[in-house]
């Protein structure tokens, strides 16, 4: 893919957490100070202020701080029950009050149907740090 400048002086870069393909509902978008590993299992978390549902396997889980939390970029393997299980574990177990985001920076190519355009949706944080699902404009060139 290449990607323009808005004032369309030049092509630009973009660096995204990561890019997937669906024709299902996109994941969550948001982030939360209120996750909780798992009393049991290191690598499941919760947040009383996010359910997880199966969208988000695949998508992204960015720990930005709290005591005990490693700070980084995991990967959701799967969801049950409202939790999400991640690559690794982000803390130790039980460990409570984590900062983190779910799926920011992701960008997802949402197929159209017949006679409707393919988009490009990502998940991205205004200046207040309010997440959301944005469609991203897509240009085609002329050949």
């Amino acid at each position: 893919m290449q990607f323009r400048l808005a004032d369309d002086s030049n092509y630009g870069s973009l660096q995204v957490g990561s890019v997937s393909w669906s024709n299902q509902p996109l994941g969550g978008c948001t982030n939360a100070t209120d996750w909780v590993v798992d009393e049991s299992v290191n690598t499941k978390v919760t947040s009383a202020s996010y359910t997880a549902a199966a969208p988000d396997v695949g998508g992204r889980f960015q720990v930005t701080a709290g005591s005990g939390w490693m700070t980084g970029d995991y990967t959701i393997v799967s969801v049950a029950a409202g939790a999400m299980t991640l690559d690794r574990s982000p803390a130790a177990v039980g460990t409570t009050a984590g900062a983190a985001s779910v799926n920011h920076l992701r960008v997802v190519a949402v197929e159209g149907g017949a006679g409707v355009a393919d988009t490009l949706r990502g998940c991205f944080k205004d200046a207040a740090n309010f997440f959301r699902w944005a469609t991203m404009p897509v240009i085609r060139e002329p050949r």
